[in-house]
C-alpha cells in the first residue's frame, strides 16, 4: 500500500510539474522493465519449465501496460482527483475476484463478499 500510493503520488507530482506523457510512460516503463530484468537475473528461475506461463505473463503485461498509460493519462488532467483516481482503479480486484471464481473456481465467504461489497460500495461513495 505504501509503495503504490507513494509511487502513484510521485507520477501525479511529475505529470503536474510539466513531464509530458510520453516522458512519464517512458520513465515508468523503463524503471519496470530494469527492475523486471533485475528480479530475473537475481532469481534465476529456470524460465523453460515455465510453459505456457510465459505467454500469459507477457499478456497480463500488456494489459497492465495499458492500465499504467491509462492512469497516467488521468493524472495528467488538472482536474482530476488523485485519491479518486487511484481508488476507481485500484477496484480491479473485484474484477479479478470475478474472473477467479468463473475461471479457476475458487469460492468466498460470507465475510470475504460482505468485505468485497462493503469496499466496492465505499469507492462508490468516493464518486
Amino acid at each position: 500500500m505504501v509503495f503504490m500510493g507513494t509511487g502513484n503520488f510521485l507520477l501525479k507530482l511529475a505529470s503536474q510539474a510539466g513531464l509530458p506523457l510520453p516522458g512519464l510512460l517512458g520513465v515508468v516503463f523503463l524503471v519496470q522493465a530494469a527492475f523486471g530484468v533485475g528480479l530475473l537475473l537475481v532469481m534465476k528461475p529456470d524460465l523453460a519449465a515455465a510453459g505456457q506461463g510465459i505467454p500469459i505473463a507477457v499478456a497480463g503485461g500488456l494489459f497492465l501496460g495499458t492500465a499504467v498509460t491509462f492512469l497516467l493519462l488521468a493524472f495528467g488532467q488538472p482536474e482530476a482527483k488523485t485519491g479518486v483516481t487511484v481508488a476507481l482503479l485500484n477496484t480491479n480486484f473485484a474484477l479479478v475476484t470475478i474472473l477467479g471464481a468463473v475461471f479457476l473456481q475458487e469460492t468466498l465467504t460470507a465475510k470475504q463478499l460482505a468485505g468485497l461489497i462493503v469496499v466496492l460500495a465505499g469507492v462508490f461513495l468516493l464518486i
